[in-house]
């Protein structure tokens, strides 16, 4: 055995891994139990903004105000144990639930009628400022993203979108404060690369739409054909 070998099997026995959310000891970065957990966004959802809806009854989300996206939609509710995975992922530095929360969202993208059906040019992860990333050490979206773009077989394109402006979270703000914070927070550094592109956005949460959205005007007025997203949640 390799020293380095010997070393790491010194670490897996004085700190063993373990789930992130539940703590079970040789489930690392999460168990079976706490994934099967999560509660997903099911039919029947307008097709439009992928919230849930009763029946055949129309959206009242939708008809109450315009999107700059194509289409909407999350892997889960925002509630939970996908609620703490998000929380541990972004605020608790565990950048290792970042591949296996992005896989279930993979899953999403292939299976989903009106995601599987768009021809996307590009993946791209909603960014988050360049100050607020060297803090966290990841952008999470970015960890998100990468396996959505392998199973779609499509390319990442991390620098088509980037953040010139650094807001406040949008978790700690009221309800109206968050429509209009991120407005002007972004910006397509390379508007040639864009013009023209399908591009799936990617983020961790929805819950204003306002990120998303933001970003959808943005690659927009840079020339891209059309824009949709897809988050790990949904806060319904």
């Amino acid at each position: 055995m390799s020293a380095s070998a010997a070393i790491l099997g010194l670490l897996d026995l004085l700190f063993p891994p373990k789930c992130s959310l539940c703590g079970l000891i040789g489930a690392d970065p999460l168990c079976p139990a706490c994934a099967g957990s999560f509660s997903l966004i099911q039919a029947p959802y307008c097709d439009r903004c992928g919230y849930p809806r009763v029946g055949d009854l129309a959206c009242t989300r939708c008809a109450d105000h315009e999107s700059p996206l194509i289409l909407t939609r999350a892997y889960g509710v925002y509630e939970g144990a996908l609620r703490d995975a998000v929380h541990a992922l972004k605020y608790r530095s565990r950048a290792r639930l970042g591949p296996p929360l992005g896989r279930l969202m993979a899953a999403c993208a292939l299976t989903d009628p009106g995601l599987a059906s768009e021809s996307w040019h590009a993946v791209v992860p909603v960014p988050i400022h360049p100050a607020r990333c060297r803090q966290r050490g990841f952008n999470q979206s970015d960890l998100l993203a990468q396996p959505v773009a392998l199973a779609l077989g499509t390319p990442l394109e991390s620098g088509w979108l980037a953040r010139c402006r650094r807001t406040a979270p949008q978790a700690r703000l009221p309800w109206e404060r968050r429509l209009t914070n991120l407005r002007g927070a972004f910006r397509a550094p390379d508007p040639g690369s864009v013009r023209g592109q399908r591009v799936l956005l990617i983020d961790d949460v929805l819950t204003t739409r306002s990120t998303v959205s933001e970003a959808a005007r943005t690659l927009l007025m840079a020339g891209a054909g059309a824009v949709g997203a897809l988050a790990l949640a949904m806060d319904v």
